[in-house]
């Protein structure tokens, strides 16, 4: 415990004249806390690693200015003690420690995404084996999902995304950078394996491969997205996937399709791990979630579930709700979900509230923000949507609002045709196409039966590929056969 906090502390030069006192004293507290709280000392030990393992000082942010601040030592206490007991309550007396595999998984965002929800139990497996380091690149929800799991590292890196101006110069600047950086934590730590839950951010197979740790890598990406994809991004694409499969010890991909990106690759593509779907999205209290919006009982409720951005298309859903409500007035709609923190993505945010503003919509469409009970917005919902013009590496909602006993229209796109059939699973349309989703979702409105044989053949793929002990086994085939390799 305290790797990354003592790391940052050197990193960014945070124990100058002006912040030592302050932290010296909100430090003290927490360690403190920690000896009563977690019933340890490590943080301090932690601290100290992570302090000596940091190189490369550089000028203190005042985006971590918090760092040094005095105020949130309850509330990081509590949240401890929160952790606590539900980590008691999850796995019962704690075990006697062993040594075991150890490890240490990396992710390339800080917020509840995807591969978090994914892998949850996955990671939780690992740690139960030995001992889990996670890394993040800044503070965010994963702590709150994964943080009593092991030792939650904040560490300075990049993920792969478009092209920037200064161009790839700096790109291979900052590359060697993070991996100069990520060799480090690795000699620190001394992880047994490590797992990257990502393809975006090489630097970790590549520090990986230097330090010779094995590295599985859970790919969840889809490269060949369908939908803008340049020439100079689908290169990159390209050569990204050659890159990953010449470093990796193993790959996970989480479908079928993602897969055969790696075709003829020297990686050994261990297996497929689908993303477990939990019944924690059953019993869902779906007239809380109608109360909360104002929406009440009866009005008939589309909603689409997922990160605000071009490629998922919530703008084709807002521009057929003009045909669903010809056909039922009272018909609203709620999105839910909010931008990934880029300029492009906050700006389409903008733009889809121009657009109900244009259709005169105000009145039915809710952009809702992030939503935590989303197994109450699935029980509340009457029609999931999901209108995503991009190929998606997987898609998970179908099956989780099938397990509120709400059906889905999807677009036929990525990996949905490859577990959802049309009329079976989900009514699957076209996309980029705002008239085929209105004429799907009015015909589930108005066809219960036909809503109930879609969502009982989603739930019978559900429980034949998708239940947690399904991917708790293939990713334990995965994590054996890279460690043997």
């Amino acid at each position: 415990m305290g790797f990354g906090r003592g790391f940052l502390l050197r990193k960014w030069r945070v124990l100058d004249a002006h912040r030592l006192g302050s932290v010296v004293i909100r430090d003290g507290i927490l360690c403190a806390g920690q000896a009563v709280v977690d019933r340890n000392v490590a943080g301090v030990r932690g601290r100290i690693a992570g302090y000596r393992a940091a190189r490369g000082e550089q000028d203190y942010p005042a985006e971590l200015a918090e760092l040094a601040s005095g105020t949130g030592v309850l509330e990081d206490l509590s949240r401890r003690r929160r952790r606590r007991a539900r980590l008691g309550a999850r796995t019962g007396p704690a075990a006697p420690a062993t040594e075991g595999i150890k490890s240490l998984a990396v992710f390339h965002i800080s917020g509840t995404s995807g591969p978090s929800r994914s892998l949850e139990a996955e990671l939780a497996w690992l740690a139960g084996e030995g001992r889990l380091d996670v890394v993040v690149p800044g503070p965010g929800p994963v702590e709150e999902v994964l943080g009593e799991l092991g030792e939650m590292i904040e560490f300075s890196y990049e993920v792969l995304t478009k092209p920037r101006r200064d161009g790839l110069v700096r790109a291979m600047r900052r590359l060697r950078h993070d991996v100069q950086e990520f060799r480090g934590l690795i000699r620190a730590r001394r992880p047994d394996l490590v797992v990257a839950i990502t393809s975006m951010v090489p630097a970790v197979s590549i520090a990986a491969r230097l330090e010779r740790v094995p590295v599985l890598v859970y790919c969840g990406e889809l490269f060949d997205r369908g939908y803008g994809v340049g020439l100079i991004r689908g290169f990159a694409g390209r050569r990204l996937i050659a890159l990953t499969g010449r470093l990796a010890t193993g790959i996970a991909p989480c479908s079928q399709i993602v897969a055969r990106q790696f075709t003829g690759s020297p990686a050994k593509v261990v297996e497929v791990v689908y993303p477990p779907i939990a019944d924690r999205y059953a019993g869902g209290d779906g007239a809380a979630f109608r109360a909360a919006h104002e929406i009440d009982a009866g009005v008939p409720v589309i909603a689409s579930v997922g990160y605000l951005t071009e490629g998922r298309g919530q703008d084709l859903l807002i521009r057929a709700m003009p045909e669903i409500r010809a056909a039922r007035p009272d018909a609203r709609l709620v999105i839910a979900g909010q931008p990934f923190p880029r300029p492009q993505d906050h700006a389409y945010r903008q733009y889809l509230v121009g657009l109900v503003a244009q259709l005169k919509l105000q009145e039915a469409v809710i952009l809702a923000g992030h939503v935590d009970a989303v197994a109450d917005l699935y029980a509340g919902t009457d029609v999931i949507v999901n209108p995503a013009r991009f190929n998606e590496p997987f898609g998970r909602v179908p099956f989780e609002a099938a397990l509120a006993g709400t059906p889905s229209v999807v677009t036929r796109v990525g990996a949905i045709p490859e577990l959802l059939r049309d009329r079976e699973s989900a009514l699957i349309v076209a996309r980029e196409d705002p008239g085929a989703l209105a004429a799907a979702v009015i015909r589930l409105l108005a066809d219960p039966e036909l809503a109930e044989r879609v969502v009982a053949g989603a739930k019978a793929v559900l429980e034949q590929r998708l239940l947690p002990e399904h991917s708790l086994a293939a990713f334990q085939r995965s994590v054996a056969a890279t460690l043997a390799d």
